[in-house]
């Protein structure tokens, strides 16, 4: 988990083996002159950005999409890259400008601020680029023979207009051999069905930041834990909100191809968001060790 978000103009490169993307986290900065909300950021090579930005459009992506009923307000959206990337390839980034980009010769990091004014806003966004990468991800894949190493995780997230009830902010995806065997690792080191507190940590640090429909008493049911084959669940606030690799779609540790996970009664964006928050710094600490 970073320590601190940057300034626009720091940069913030992961060295990774080739990988389409790392999903990361990057707390809030809560005091000095420049304080920030907690972030989510999606970090590409330079090429792997352009191609994904690319997708969105020729892939026809956005045809899936329908801002103006989800966030209930006018929008430009129309297949145009404007309203998705205010600045073409500046700082601006996301549904209403949501985010901000940084770029240099051979990275793109994606910023997401996440703060309650902006949360339908970060979902939807998030939704879109997930999509892409993920169909970026498949096809680096086919294209080359890529190791098993190569992306840890896949996800995509759901954001349908009935936001208030139906699974509507679902979060499903994929995570591959290396980081699936990372987690039975890890879990032989802990305690059986130990908490992770570093993804704890993070996920009530969002909760309180988004001004939850539940109010402030209910941070404690932010818990994050890895079960001793390796599998994890992340939970938050809600009727069993979590996002999980359970039991009855698991391949198992050794299994050569990625492992499924999903979720359960993820109704509101907030919800979703917590628990990306989360996955992301259980993906950050699988970095860490992976490279």
């Amino acid at each position: 988990m970073r320590e601190e978000a940057h300034c626009k103009e720091e940069t913030m490169n992961i060295e990774n083996p080739g990988r389409v993307f790392d999903l990361s986290y990057v707390p809030p900065r809560k005091k000095g002159k420049n304080k920030k909300p907690p972030e989510l950021v999606f970090t590409t090579t330079f090429n792997h950005g352009q191609k994904t930005e690319e997708c969105i459009f020729e892939s026809r992506i956005f045809e899936r999409v329908s801002p103006e009923i989800y966030l209930k307000t006018k929008t430009h959206w129309s297949g145009q890259q404007a309203d998705l990337f205010p600045e073409v390839h500046g700082r601006g980034f996301g549904f209403g400008g949501c985010g901000y980009v940084v770029e240099a010769e051979d990275f793109r990091e994606y910023h997401l601020p996440l703060t309650p004014t902006t949360v339908y806003h970060v979902a939807l966004t998030v939704h879109v680029f997930s999509m892409a990468l993920d169909w970026v991800t498949t096809d680096e894949m086919k294209a080359e023979n890529k190791s098993n190493r190569f992306q840890l995780l896949t996800f995509e997230t759901w954001c349908v207009a009935n936001r208030q009830a139906g699974w509507g902010h679902a979060v499903h995806g994929s995570v591959f051999p290396a980081f699936r065997r990372w987690l039975t690792l890890t879990a032989e080191k802990m305690d059986e069905n130990s908490s992770i507190s570093e993804a704890e940590a993070t996920m009530r640090t969002v909760y309180n930041y988004l001004g939850h429909p539940l109010g402030m008493g209910f941070n404690d049911q932010c818990r994050a834990r890895l079960y001793t084959d390796g599998r994890f669940i992340l939970e938050c606030p809600g009727d069993a909100c979590d996002v999980a690799i359970y039991p009855d779609s698991d391949y198992g540790a050794e299994s050569d191809i990625p492992t499924p996970f999903s979720c359960h009664n993820l109704d509101h964006a907030w919800q979703q968001l917590i628990l990306l928050s989360g996955l992301a710094v259980l993906h950050e600490l699988a970095v860490k060790d992976l490279g």
